[in-house]
């Protein structure tokens, strides 16, 4: 019982195609897996690689610096605010020489 070659050509085919079609359905199960398991992506990928540059070009901040940002800026607030204060205070006494120089100035050209 010996096999023609186009049963041989036939069988190898159907073999072939079968294990095409095994291939690929352990492929799309490892896919469907890494999916479910949150395996990275290509933009997770990227954003891996490249974060510390986008953070830079960006201007960004980490959270903790944020916070350190934050502290020093509340306190130079603070001195500012305590400044414009004394200026203030200062403005009122300045303004009140003022007007006595004038009035002086208005007395001398009088005279």
């Amino acid at each position: 019982m010996a096999m023609s070659t186009t049963n041989q050509v036939g069988i190898l085919i159907v073999a072939l195609l079968l294990a095409f079609v095994f291939v690929y359905l352990i492929y799309y199960i490892y896919q469907m897996k890494k999916k479910r398991t949150g395996g990275a992506d290509h933009i997770q990928l990227y954003f891996d690689e490249h974060f510390r540059n986008i953070i830079d070009e960006w201007d960004l901040m980490p959270r903790s610096k944020v916070k350190t940002w934050k502290k020093d800026m509340n306190k130079k607030l603070k001195v500012i605010s305590r400044d414009i204060g004394t200026i203030k205070k200062k403005k009122t006494s300045v303004n009140s020489r003022m007007d006595a120089l004038e009035k002086g100035m208005k007395s001398l050209e009088e005279f």
